[in-house]
């Protein structure tokens, strides 16, 4: 179902593309203060539609974990510290979208040969994969290994991706605009890998008696650290150039590597162990010496 979301969101990116494009051609202020009423308007629609949908009631019982209880039952999410060590490398991983929104756009304007329309045309190529290929990668997903396991090959992506992007500045205008496409393809199936894992791992690992609570507290550890991305990744691309690249793509693929043994450790500590039951031992029988005996 969130891979659904997702797809149908960037449908709707797709969609109001063009009017961006209309807007920056006009480059007026009627332009864009009619965008951002549009926008307005939408999100009016969005809260309107969301009042009518049907109310969900959230059972009483504890829904049955085939694994065991939950150890982090009574404690809550603040002391479930695997859970919220993940919410933070979460956040180091969701850099990929500041390297797509942010970094790209900057390198492909200020250091490279490209024409000036490739940064459109690489942001609609997102899309489509994205639209093309969720469900697809969101289908690999089914427990926590394999959550883990997709973050961890979204962390090789961005690592190709990387090295794709440094190699760009000193390419020709087409070859430097196919080699974008290119690390782009590969950004997308990280982003794609990268959500699909955080899906899983965020509902997988939750107290189902609390999600709401781990819920919230998933989303806040991600922005935490997302928060810090747009400046980092300014900053070390400007500063260190090419090798910029490489160092952002070696410190993903290594905060990837560390979801796996990460989630491990989450998932040992979710459950607590059923004592076992002690084998009965036989009560001693006590024998009466008869008194004629």
């Amino acid at each position: 179902m969130l891979a659904f979301n997702r797809v149908v969101r960037n449908i709707g990116a797709t969609l109001s593309t063009p009017a961006l494009g209309v807007a920056l051609a006009l480059d007026s202020p009627v332009a864009f203060r009619s965008l951002i009423g549009v926008g307005a308007v939408s999100v009016l629609i969005v809260a309107l539609i969301a009042t009518r949908l049907p109310d969900t009631t959230t059972p009483t019982e504890p829904i049955p974990d085939a694994a065991g209880p939950r150890k982090s039952k009574r404690s809550g999410v603040l002391r479930d510290r695997p859970y919220l060590a993940l919410s933070l490398l979460n956040g180091v991983l969701v850099m990929h979208m500041e390297l797509l929104e942010i970094g790209m756009p900057l390198w492909g304007m200020n250091r490279t040969q490209a024409p000036a329309w490739t940064t459109s045309a690489l942001l609609f190529t997102n899309v489509l994969v994205a639209i093309g290929f969720q469900m697809r990668v969101g289908h690999t997903v089914t427990d926590v290994n394999s959550a883990a396991r997709a973050m961890r090959r979204g962390g090789y992506c961005l690592l190709s991706a990387s090295a794709v992007f440094a190699l760009t500045g000193t390419l020709t205008p087409l070859l430097c605009a196919t080699a974008l496409f290119s690390a782009v393809v590969l950004l997308t199936l990280t982003e794609l890998l990268q959500s699909a894992g955080s899906w899983g791992l965020s509902y997988d690992l939750a107290d189902t008696t609390r999600l709401g609570e781990y819920q919230g507290a998933w989303s806040v550890g991600t922005q935490l650290v997302r928060s810090c991305g747009p400046f980092l990744v300014t900053l070390v691309l400007s500063t260190l150039d090419a090798a910029g690249w490489l160092v952002i793509g070696l410190i993903y693929a290594v905060a990837a590597a560390c979801a796996a043994p990460l989630s491990r450790r989450a998932e040992a500590t979710r459950h607590v162990t059923a004592p076992q039951a002690a084998t009965p031992q036989p009560t001693p029988t006590k024998h009466t010496v008869p008194h004629n005996a």
